[in-house]
Parts: structure tokens; sequence; C-alpha cells
């Protein structure tokens, strides 16, 4: 008698490099606090010539460069634990890192790059194929979600900001099934 084939669990695990974006200068530009981040970074980085850009409103000129700088994503998913362990290091930017139950129930507190506190709740969908995040963010009293779906060897990670009603998509490929990182 034929032994039925073994399904394989899919898996987020691996090192991830993004390979294009759609709509992020929109969303960049409509979300919160982008300006306030470019002017806090100047001040910060002692980037005059860049505070003379942000005065004269040429702001467009960061959200092009946020646009093509590297973002990395290192995801550790334990599919029989339902957890996800996330590092995200984009270029020029801080680090941050957290852990999140893909139960729906299980709140977690992190801090991301732009130092924002935020409440995380996380799903995974019945095929496994799809990760959505629900984040509350306390300082600006909104709330935003994300995805990561895994399609054609992709993982595209969707961000939507419904209050300010502007999404975009980061496509990344992986490169390399190794993610560096342990479960805490």
């Amino acid at each position: 008698m034929a032994q039925a084939p073994e399904t394989k669990t899919p898996t987020f695990t691996g090192t991830w490099d993004v390979e294009s974006s759609e709509n992020m200068d929109e969303y960049l530009d409509k979300s919160e606090g982008f300006r306030i981040f470019l002017f806090l970074y100047v001040m910060k980085c002692r980037h005059f010539y860049l505070l003379w850009l942000f005065l004269i409103g040429a702001s467009w000129i960061i959200r092009k460069a946020a646009g093509v700088a590297g973002e990395t994503n290192h995801l550790l998913h334990d599919p029989k634990e339902g957890v996800i362990r996330i590092r995200v290091n984009i270029t020029g930017r801080p680090i941050f890192e957290y852990q999140i139950k893909l139960d729906g129930k299980t709140k977690v507190d992190y801090v991301d790059m732009d130092k924002k506190k935020i409440t995380a709740t996380a799903t995974i969908s019945e095929d496994g194929l799809v990760i959505r995040e629900e984040q509350d963010r306390p300082e600006s009293k909104e709330s935003r979600w994300m995805t990561r779906e895994l399609k054609d060897g992709k993982m595209i990670s969707t961000f939507m900001n419904e209050a300010k009603k502007v999404s975009m998509k980061r496509i990344f490929k992986k490169k390399s099934d190794d993610s560096g990182l342990k479960l805490a």
C-alpha cells in the first residue's frame, strides 16, 4: 500500500534580504512621525546640510534614500511551538528584535527602530503561509498591522496604517536557511 507523501510544514526561518518595495514613498510620507524622525536624526547626527533640505521641504530625498536602504530580516519560526523570533536590520538604523507567540492572544511589548513602544499580537493562517501582526502604538493612539507571507519562494511584508489609509509592501528573497537566532 502506498503511503501518502509527507507534507512539510511551511517555515519562515531564514535570513531574508529586501529585493524591492511598493508604495514605500507614500507610506513614509503619510505615516506619522517621519518628518519628526528626520528632524531628530539630522540633529543627532549633526548633518546640518540635511536640516537645510528638511527646512525647504525636501524630505522626499530622504524617503527615496530609505527606499533603497538595505534591509535584512532574520526569522526563527517554530511551527510546533507556535512562536517566531524576529530581528530587523535596516542599513543605518538601530537593530531591533523580539519574539512573539502566534496565538492571537499573547501580547508582547517591544521598541521598534524609531524608539516607539509597540504592543503586538500575532496569528498564523491555517496553511502556515501568512503571519499577521496587530500593532498598538500607545504614543500615537493608533493601530497598524503587518503581514508576512510566503509566496513563490519570496517573503512579502505588507504594512498597513489604517488611520492614514496607506500601505506598502516589501518583497524579500531568502539569503540563507540559517537565521542566526535562538528562541528565548
